[in-house]
């Protein structure tokens, strides 16, 4: 796949668009379930694309190891560690193995790890002196299936020339279908952080779906064959392929904050201006501590 030469590269902030879902994540809760005292207290991998640059991340700080270590046997759950200014060093890995968690990726954008945690170390994890807040790892989910009411689009394309032309929106979904005539060309990018699935196709439908409405450039519903053409509210805008959700349109928090991180690192090389994320959980802590409201905001 080539990258297009039309689409100029947008530098400044990013511009986060955060759909239905997550939306529901900034109710006013001040408090959630990882929030009390009990609780204070491998993948990644790129499609064959143009253009790889790499993932960074550096962290850093101390930690004294708390007693005695607890063996990787024992049940466990994935939580998102928030972590005290200095970030995540050898001292507090270590303090953190001693109990037995596995840390799985770092989010160094918003000072978190992710990790898979004993049952039985949860609170002696959570009352670290390092460790400012627990949250789950949890089930996220597509949403934005329909959309109805009139966008306007039109307008801008037939009366001002506005058809997205310059702009490209990195879509942090369950992929793209590649061979989509409606979305191909305009495909600058493509990387997985699906566990264990370095495709990044679509094989769910919904990422495609989502791209269809930011950008789809109607080729498939133009000709004699059909009464009318379906435009994307954008419909040269370059596209950018972030796959965090899988074929049934489910993921964990933790692979969302991965492909926003790479949004974040490589949105100069890509010319990223707009990330659109149609994906969410159910509210379980307030917005001022979910990660992944702390990360769309970060962004």
């Amino acid at each position: 796949m080539k990258r297009s030469n039309n689409h100029k590269h947008i530098r400044g902030p990013l511009l986060a668009v955060l759909a239905v879902g997550l939306a529901n994540a900034y109710a006013s809760m001040d408090q959630g379930p990882f929030n009390g005292p009990a609780h204070r207290a491998s993948w990644g991998s790129r499609s064959a694309a143009p253009h790889t640059p790499t993932q960074r991340a550096s962290w850093g700080s101390r930690a004294t190891p708390p007693a005695p270590a607890v063996p990787h046997t024992a049940a466990s759950t994935s939580v998102i560690l928030k972590l005290a200014d200095s970030g995540l060093t050898a001292a507090r890995q270590a303090a953190l193995t001693h109990l037995g968690a596995d840390v799985t990726h770092r989010f160094d954008f918003i000072g978190s790890v992710a990790a898979t945690v004993p049952h039985r170390s949860l609170a002696r994890i959570a009352a670290l002196p390092f460790v400012t807040h627990l949250s789950a790892d949890g089930a996220v989910r597509k949403c934005d299936d329909f959309t109805d009411g009139d966008t306007g689009a039109d307008v801008a394309h037939d009366d001002y020339s506005l058809d997205g032309t310059g702009v490209t929106v990195a879509v942090v979904d369950s992929g793209l279908a590649s061979q989509s005539r409606d979305l191909e060309p305009q495909i600058l990018d493509a990387v997985s952080f699906v566990p264990g699935d370095s495709s990044t196709d679509d094989t769910c439908g919904h990422g495609t779906h989502v791209a269809g409405i930011i950008g789809g450039n109607g080729a498939r519903s133009t000709g004699p064959r059909y009464f009318r053409t379906f435009y994307g509210v954008a419909r040269q805008a370059g596209l950018v392929n972030v796959r965090v959700l899988d074929q049934n349109g489910q993921g964990s928090v933790s692979s969302v904050l991965a492909g926003i991180q790479w949004v974040i690192d490589n949105k100069d090389t890509d010319g990223i201006g707009v990330m659109n994320l149609s994906l969410g959980h159910p509210v379980g802590e307030s917005y001022k501590t979910d990660p992944l409201c702390q990360a769309v905001e970060a962004a």
